[in-house]
């Protein structure tokens, strides 16, 4: 005699005559498949607000490339102090390493003076609190009253400190005049 099937409120179990394992086995596939698609979902969500997130880092960090040069071309120590770390340096083009303090003396000197200047192909890479952003800067200017004009790609690394972008590091190498044209 065969035992008695239990089949805890599933009419339709009852019905068609499946047993406790296949029944355990359908649930536990409709479960997974659930689990899937809910997880499927929530990732979907997180991938659109991350993308727009970078959209708007990118934007801001933009923004700072931007409002830098113009802070350089004005003489506007306040901004430049306030977009470059405390503890920022530079590699300029000559290989030389520059600290915060050399070249806000040197801006507050008029020894160096951009005259003119544009940044263009920037170009962000995001990583969390930290982000990466090269491009390509044309510059005229006077060191020392020696009159020069350079095209340089370069890498500046920003860090988000207390809510806020900085720059934290930055390199410049001089282009080809080759490719100047």
């Amino acid at each position: 005699m065969r035992p008695k099937r239990r089949h805890k409120g599933n009419v339709s179990a009852v019905l068609h005559g499946a047993s406790d394992y296949t029944m355990r086995c359908e649930m536990r596939r409709v479960f997974g498949l659930a689990c899937f698609i809910i997880i499927s979902l929530v990732h979907q969500g997180e991938a659109q607000i991350t993308s727009r997130q970078t959209g708007d880092v990118t934007s801001e960090l933009t923004r700072i490339e931007h409002r830098l040069v113009k802070a350089w071309l004005d003489g506007d120590r306040a901004a430049v102090d306030s977009i470059l770390a405390p503890d920022w340096s530079v590699i300029d083009r000559t290989g030389h390493v520059l600290t915060k303090a050399q070249v806000m003396q040197e801006l507050g000197s008029g020894e160096r003076r951009i005259e003119s200047g544009s940044v263009d192909e920037l170009r962000v890479r995001t990583f969390g609190a930290f982000a990466i952003v090269t491009g390509r800067s044309v510059l005229a200017g006077s060191y020392k009253g020696q009159r020069a004009s350079v095209v340089q790609r370069f890498t500046d690394v920003f860090a988000k400190r207390n809510g806020r972008w900085q720059v934290i590091a930055s390199q410049g190498t001089q282009v080809a005049q080759s490719e100047n044209k």
